[in-house]
């Protein structure tokens, strides 16, 4: 290589040194930006979670100068807890008239094509869904169906080996007071307000509790109260404080159980080792405070079955 063309070679390698070192800095700054915008949203969404508990229990506390410092951890810990409990939530069932009869799992969380036209044709938010103009172009509709599940003893008969056996007795599982809710026009958008039902869900457990607590006082409690309005809930320092312990640890506020169900074709629970694959679904309950636990599924539904009638 001649003087000149290795001067040119240098060049051009120090250019390339220049243009990957100031991709790196762009790179790099690049990443800075998205994490600060990353913090102000974060603040942004536990500032108005912190609103929203006001809003939802008592307005009041915004007389309490410290209210926001006070509840932000609560709300951010909530926050959190409730993300963690949407994310788990397997992705949306499809609903259809067809699966009914091949997907096992829907044929237990709708029993019929009856329900189906109940839960999405005849549900007035769903027909307001696909009338509004700004869904004209969703192909189908998101949302949540919930519904009780319960377990009764049966007496039954069963095959053991090359023997039946009758008066056995069985675990029946029912399925019942089914709901279809929070239509979106996706999944993220469902999951999103699956997310806002939980947040609001503990929130109004928690004023309900506080409530009860406030309505159990016996006559001298509300006496002394009286005399010492300082110390009564009615003090929106005292309820301050009560709130913040109360949301301290949102798993006992929110439950999600996961379990699976071994099922027959009669919805009798079977033993793992009678259990084929498609016997096996898998269940997700959500629990709000002591309240009985409902079965939960994403679900979507199509337009054309809509439509078709």
């Amino acid at each position: 290589m001649t003087q000149p063309e290795q001067r040119v070679a240098e060049a051009s390698a120090l250019r390339r040194f220049f243009q990957e070192q100031w991709d790196t800095l762009q790179h790099l700054l690049h990443e800075q930006h998205q994490r600060q915008l990353g913090r102000q949203r974060q603040d942004q969404a536990v500032a108005g979670a912190v609103e929203s508990i006001v809003t939802g229990t008592d307005g009041r506390l915004r007389l309490a100068s410290h209210y926001k410092q006070a509840l932000r951890r609560s709300a951010r810990a909530l926050l959190g807890y409730v993300e963690e409990l949407a994310a788990a939530l397997p992705p949306a069932l499809p609903v259809s008239r067809r699966r009914l009869t091949t997907d096992p799992l829907l044929r237990r969380l709708i029993r019929s094509r009856e329900q189906i036209e109940q839960l999405f044709r005849r549900n007035p938010q769903v027909q307001q869904f696909f009338a509004d103009p700004k869904h004209s172009q969703c192909a189908e509709v998101f949302g949540l169906l919930s519904l009780l599940r319960y377990e009764k003893t049966v007496l039954g008969s069963e095959m053991r080996g090359d023997m039946i056996l009758r008066e056995v007795r069985q675990t029946a599982v029912n399925f019942t007071a089914r709901q279809l809710t929070l239509p979106r026009p996706s999944e993220e958008e469902a999951r999103k307000a699956v997310r806002q039902l939980m947040f609001d869900s503990a929130v109004g457990h928690v004023k309900r509790q506080i409530l009860f607590q406030r309505e159990s006082l016996s006559q001298e409690q509300k006496r002394q109260a009286r005399l010492h309005p300082e110390q009564s809930l009615n003090n929106p320092e005292v309820y301050l404080h009560l709130l913040t312990g109360l949301l301290a640890n949102p798993q006992r506020l929110l439950q999600m159980k996961r379990e699976q169900l071994c099922l027959n074709s009669m919805d009798i629970r079977l033993a793992e080792s009678q259990a084929s694959h498609h016997d096996r679904l898998l269940f997700h309950e959500l629990g709000i405070g002591d309240e009985r636990a409902r079965v939960i599924s994403l679900v979507r539904y199509p337009r054309a079955e809509f439509d078709q009638g």
